[in-house]
């Protein structure tokens, strides 16, 4: 449902004269119709996706705001990513990183993750357990259990590509048990 409201939320695009706002509503309508492609396959949410990512970027830019300047290339490299073309991805993402707050670690910890799994895929193994290893560090600092748990999950798949199976497989016993936990307490929650 969630891709049936963003086309009721791109009718209004043209009413909204804030442009910090309509660079908000951008990069939402460029996530969903990212992971609508990344469900569906289709073609044209991948071509909505990158269009609303280049209008957030251009406008992001007109008021020189940072944060949704970051965002903008996160999503771009999210979408170069599937296409896929990681090189360019890369080269998006070091412009996130270069607009990101070094103040606002989450922001970092994604970027380092998602730079990590474009270097898995280049087989640049090395530097992608560095990256990884960053994330890991600033979202134990956060305390993102959750995110905890995937970037375990991500180190796991670094060490099998490696064919270090024995860390491969702690890193993956050590997501399992952070998933299992979420999810008990989730059954808690719910009774």
């Amino acid at each position: 449902k969630g891709i049936v409201y963003s086309r009721k939320a791109v009718a209004l695009l043209n009413a909204i004269d804030i442009p910090a706002k309509k660079a908000d509503l951008l990069f939402k309508l460029s996530k969903r119709y990212l992971w609508h492609y990344q469900d569906t396959k289709m073609a044209s949410s991948l071509d909505s996706s990158e269009l609303f990512s280049l209008q957030q970027l251009a406008i992001a830019k007109s008021i020189n705001r940072n944060s949704s300047i970051a965002a903008a290339f996160n999503n771009l490299q999210g979408i170069a990513y599937e296409k896929p073309d990681f090189r360019k991805a890369l080269r998006f993402l070091d412009s996130s990183f270069a607009y990101s707050d070094i103040s606002n670690p989450a922001t970092l910890a994604t970027n380092y993750y998602d730079k990590a799994d474009i270097l898995i895929e280049m087989k640049n193994y090395q530097e992608a357990e560095r990256m990884a290893d960053s994330a890991l560090a600033i979202y134990q600092r956060l305390q993102s259990v959750a995110y905890i748990g995937e970037t375990y999950e991500l180190l796991s798949r670094i060490a099998l590509s490696k064919g270090d199976f024995k860390k491969a497989f702690e890193k993956r016993e050590l997501s399992r048990a952070i998933t299992d936990s979420i999810k008990n307490l989730e059954k808690v929650s719910l009774v």
